[in-house]
């Protein structure tokens, strides 16, 4: 057989099926799934940079990785097809608080303050 045709009865077509899957459940078309995964891929790149940034000069770039990333967790296009309703943004908002509140605790914890007081 010729190694043309196995190969797009193998990969080709199961991926294309496998697209067209994923599109209809998150219900875009190609050209606004693309455009919207390359602006992600892009700021989520740009954030990278930033904290590289970051991490060779602490005073720049302090939140700016932070703040791509939870623009992008944030958006309507992180979750598809969920309708917003009151309760689910109160949850969601519930949530939110729960996990910054997490997160300063792990921030202030003994041993990141030890390890930056080391530094200091």
């Amino acid at each position: 057989m010729d190694i043309f045709h196995e190969f797009r009865r193998r990969v080709v077509r199961p991926t294309i099926e496998l697209n067209e899957l994923y599109l209809n459940e998150v219900g875009l078309p190609y050209a606004e799934h693309f455009v919207i995964s390359t602006i992600m891929g892009c700021q989520l790149i740009f954030a990278g940079f930033a904290s590289f940034i970051h991490a060779v000069m602490p005073f720049a770039c302090k939140r700016t990785a932070r703040t791509i990333c939870s623009n992008i967790a944030n958006s309507k296009f992180t979750k598809p097809n969920q309708p917003i309703d009151s309760t689910q943004q109160n949850t969601t908002d519930e949530s939110e608080s729960e996990n910054e509140t997490t997160n300063e605790n792990i921030l202030e914890s003994p041993t990141l303050t030890r390890n930056r007081n080391r530094i200091r």
